[in-house]
């Protein structure tokens, strides 16, 4: 992991002077034990002898009739080994075909990524299941690359993955079939655990978001998953009814992929730990109540339709302040049932400038309460907190973001200097605006606790303990999730483009604290 929320230097410290010369203290990269892959240490893999997989052999037994045992000396298996006999030119005596095309399809999705990459090799793996899914038994290969993806989202789950991860990884490297291949399997997943009923909301909506992107596919796949009389493979109901053939180079792209991940910090409940159904009852925590999130949004809304620039730096600091008085309340209320509820949830950042566009996450954390650690192999951000802090910190973020890349392009479409519109300025002009950014809602939200404080006192009531016992709690579970971490330096960067993202997001002074911007 990487960026975490632990830079406490002031932006006048922190900026990077001319090209060549600054530096800036990024924070820390985790440094927690990744391993080399879920296909090696976590769940086992092939490795050097092509050793079988625990939990292929577990997902794979659940598609077998424990009554009818294999016949592992059939005339089927014979054929198979004699025309589909493993690269290296030996097959184990006994060997069914079953484990034959299992060790086959894990062989092509390690040769697809990762340093052991072939593309020529796996393009010859692709060709020979094909050859099979067409052979004495249609479909084999199928059924049992069905049965493996399935497999490895099981695993992954049980890992720390969750639905809009997994997804994530697949669409920042790979093509649209690819991707579709990702959420049609997520999908058919969640459907087969019942994970509608069953699983933690924010899991929920994260399947619904991943439904989302293809809708259609979605649908079809959910619809196969609960009425499939003919026991069909879900690979061979993605294009449903009209089944031409299996898309053999995605398959072995995405398994290959989702076998090459590490295992990360489980943050929620797992598959495994959930109930037969889920109880939804009210803890007591607080949320953040409709009314608050619709005035938020409507406030960042605002800022981003606007053309002046002075107009949404104010809107987002009556923003900032709303939420941060709410989050006071809501500490209060926190503290009067004894309890501090902290969660976890991860954020993945797009292409292109993703180490800016973190920072920018990075800087709002900082002003929020919320403490952040950064992966930058896979663009994920994990952020730590309240759950009302980081509703604030996703929608400040949000709309930053929104603010920032529209004040970029403009620059850039207005500018006859061709270097206003490339990478390097881009980027030094993010980080810029992340960091003046950061300070000024940092100076809202700290002008605003200084306010409730003062009235809470009024009121006979101590608002620091509690603000410092809610701190606590989530450093404790920040420190138990990534007990390690190491500094991240940024890189010297473009010197006008620093300037530019500064002068835009310091360039109209923020309207002061409780000022009404309803009229």
């Amino acid at each position: 992991m990487g960026t975490t929320s632990e830079d406490n230097g002031s932006p006048a410290q922190r900026g990077p002077g001319q090209r060549g010369t600054g530096q800036h203290d990024q924070g820390q990269r985790y440094q927690g034990q990744r391993g080399p892959g879920l296909g090696d240490s976590a769940l086992g893999g092939l490795g050097a002898r092509l050793r079988f997989p625990s939990w292929a052999t577990k997902r794979a037994g659940q598609s077998q009739d424990p009554a009818a045992p294999r016949d592992r000396g059939s005339a089927r298996d014979r054929d198979v080994e004699e025309q589909w006999s493993w690269p290296g030119g030996v097959v184990r005596p006994g060997t069914d075909a079953h484990t034959l095309v299992m060790e086959m399809i894990l062989d092509g999705a390690h040769s697809s990524v990762g340093s052991r990459r072939s593309r020529a090799h796996a393009t010859s793996i692709a060709d020979r299941l094909a050859a099979i899914d067409a052979g004495r038994e249609p479909w084999l290969a199928t059924r049992v690359a069905s049965e493996l993806l399935l497999a490895a989202m099981d695993s992954l789950y049980e890992h720390g993955w969750q639905p809009l991860d997994v997804v994530h990884v697949v669409r920042r490297s790979h093509a649209t079939p690819v991707l579709e291949l990702a959420v049609a399997t997520v999908t058919h997943q969640a459907v087969l655990a019942n994970a509608e009923n069953r699983a933690p909301l924010p899991w929920v909506d994260q399947l619904r978001e991943v439904e989302q992107s293809f809708p259609r596919l979605a649908g079809t796949m959910r619809r196969a998953a609960v009425h499939n009389p003919a026991g069909r493979p879900f690979l061979l109901m993605i294009d449903y009814p009209q089944v031409l053939h299996t898309d053999w180079q995605s398959v072995l792209a995405l398994l290959g992929q989702w076998h090459d991940l590490p295992v990360w910090p489980v943050v929620c409940a797992t598959p495994s730990q959930w109930p037969e159904r889920r109880i939804d009852t009210d803890s007591g925590a607080p949320t953040v109540e409709p009314r608050v999130l619709n005035r938020v949004r409507g406030l960042l809304a605002k800022a981003e339709a606007t053309t002046y620039q002075g107009e949404a730096e104010a809107v987002t600091a009556k923003a900032q302040e709303l939420m941060t008085r709410y989050a006071i309340d809501a500490a209060i209320l926190s503290a009067t049932v004894d309890r501090t509820d902290v969660v976890t949830r991860r954020v993945h950042i797009e292409n292109p400038y993703t180490k800016s566009k973190v920072h920018l996450l990075h800087e709002i954390a900082l002003a929020n309460r919320v403490r952040v650690v950064w992966d930058a192999e896979y663009s994920v951000a994990t952020a730590v907190g309240t759950p009302v802090d980081l509703r604030q910190v996703g929608l400040l973020y949000e709309s930053t973001l929104v603010q920032a890349t529209q004040s970029m392009t403009a620059i850039g479409e207005s500018s006859k200097d061709p270097a206003t519109r490339s990478a390097s300025f881009r980027r030094a002009f993010l980080f810029a605006y992340a960091v003046r950014v950061g300070q000024r809602l940092q100076q809202v939200g700290e002008h605003t606790m200084a306010e409730e404080a003062r009235r809470k006192r009024q009121d006979g009531r101590d608002l620091l303990p509690i603000l410092a016992a809610q701190d606590a709690a989530v450093n404790a579970e920040f420190e138990r999730l990534f007990p390690q971490t190491e500094k991240q330096t940024a890189a010297p960067m473009d010197a006008r483009g620093w300037i530019a993202g500064k002068v835009a997001a310091d360039q109209a002074v923020l309207a002061p604290a409780g000022a009404s911007l309803e009229a």
